[in-house]
């Protein structure tokens, strides 16, 4: 890999090209295409020169329409070659199954001709933005998404009410490609909040950075909508449709206004778009439970629905599903806050990235201001509708210079969190680390 001396004498006044390797829906290509933009306006600060930024064009119109609500029409290059390349790999039809049977049949293949699609048309790929993809460039490779795949197959493979549904066989073949793609990734960002925050002993990667939720908050609305609205939000798969507006009518008779996204099909709802959820009036949000959604959910302090995982589904969901009624989300989101004083990811892996290519935009000042932090994490009991949980709640002192400094601060101020339930806090600290 290049060092950070390397990498400005080589591309500065160069067009850098940087690749979003993304996953199927919506949420990966508007996930990495923004993250893209912050590092690219980062890197022209610094070095000068260009970016140019490669999205595939998988979803058509759809996705033309939904990257110019987000702010990135004109700013990331569509590729539809690339999208018709990625065609057999996408998870459709609520079958996470047959996703397998593709997977172990045309990853190889798929990813070869990706690779040299994007050698012929653009060159040198500068850095790659996988987001829950199943393919790699090769190229130097960063990683945003709430889960790794790989462990998500693990994981898969010893849930007893998950694997009968699939063959064991495919997914530990899958699991074996999936460790490849991976074993040249330098960087897994993974929000606090994520799907496995239901095991409170997870261990992170050694080349893991834990983030904010991976999204900007929205503008607040203040379109004029009838209140007791709900946001029934359409999966970017397609999984799950005809169960979601099932849903959508059984509130509807129940006196709730319901709004879908302009895509869905149906002619029963109201359509506007997924930037009303931060109204005032919109009182919830139903959805299958994608992490898009969710932190949307965060952000805009909605309270969010998950709709039940169907057996056929990405196991994903159904881990997501286990997270969100293990973890409260508000206290989550509160806890994120607290602990990256920002609920901004997107920012947040930007300047990771920023930092790792060697043109951070932190002064001097503010990193020897960062290497004083102490991560200090105590054990707490909440009690929820499901008794009492034990949590582990990590605190950023950035004050304190020593140990004993950050743990009377760090149970003073966390003693004063307004929790919204019962709970109790460990004496000591389960853990005390420099950041």
């Amino acid at each position: 890999m290049l060092n950070p001396l390397q990498i400005q004498a080589n591309e500065k006044m160069k067009e850098r090209t940087i690749y979003i390797n993304p996953s199927h829906g919506n949420e990966p290509y508007i996930l990495g295409g923004l993250i893209a933009k912050k590092v690219s306006e980062g890197l022209k600060k610094k070095l000068g020169g260009k970016s140019k930024i490669i999205v595939p064009h998988i979803y058509g119109s759809r996705q033309e329409r939904i990257l110019s609500e987000v702010g990135l029409r004109g700013i990331v290059h569509l590729d539809p070659e690339l999208g018709k390349m990625y065609e057999p790999l996408l998870f459709r039809n609520n079958d996470f199954s047959q996703h397998l049977t593709d997977l172990i049949d045309y990853q190889e293949e798929v990813q070869r001709k990706i690779r040299e699609h994007l050698k012929k048309e653009y060159g040198d790929i500068f850095f790659e933005l996988n987001i829950g993809s199943k393919i790699s460039t090769g190229a130097l490779t960063y990683y945003a998404f709430p889960v790794i795949i790989s462990e998500l197959l693990e994981r898969t493979l010893q849930e007893p009410e998950l694997v009968r549904n699939f063959s064991q066989s495919k997914l530990e073949q899958a699991l074996e490609i999936m460790q490849e793609v991976e074993s040249g990734i330098q960087t897994f960002f993974i929000p606090d909040y994520h799907t496995f925050s239901y095991d409170r002993n997870r261990k992170p990667k050694q080349n893991e950075i834990s983030t904010p939720p991976l999204k900007s908050k929205p503008k607040e609305n203040k379109d004029d909508i009838p209140r007791m609205s709900t946001y029934f939000m359409i999966s970017g798969t397609g999984s799950e449709l005809e169960y979601t507006l099932k849903e959508a009518e059984n509130l509807q008779e129940h006196g709730f206004h319901i709004i879908v996204p302009p895509w869905t099909e149906t002619d029963k709802f109201e359509k506007r778009s997924p930037d009303v959820i931060s109204n005032f009036n919109i009182v919830r949000v139903d959805s299958r439970a994608g992490w898009g959604t969710i932190w949307t959910c965060q952000l805009c302090e909605k309270q969010f629905v998950p709709l039940p995982y169907n057996s056929g589904d990405d196991p994903e969901i159904y881990f997501n599903v286990k997270t969100l009624y293990s973890v409260n989300q508000y206290m989550a989101t509160e806890i994120q806050e607290k602990k990256f004083g920002t609920l901004d990811g997107l920012s947040f892996v930007a300047d990771q990235i920023l930092s790792d290519l060697g043109v951070s935009s932190l002064d001097a000042k503010s990193r020897n201001q960062d290497s004083k932090k102490l991560l200090v994490t105590f054990a707490v009991e909440v009690r929820n509708r499901m008794g009492f949980q034990k949590v582990g709640i990590t605190y950023v002192s950035t004050k304190a210079n020593t140990v004993e400094e950050a743990r009377g601060s760090a149970r003073k101020e966390i003693g004063e969190w307004d929790w919204g339930h019962e709970y109790s806090l460990s004496k000591e600290p389960m853990d005390i680390q420099p950041l």
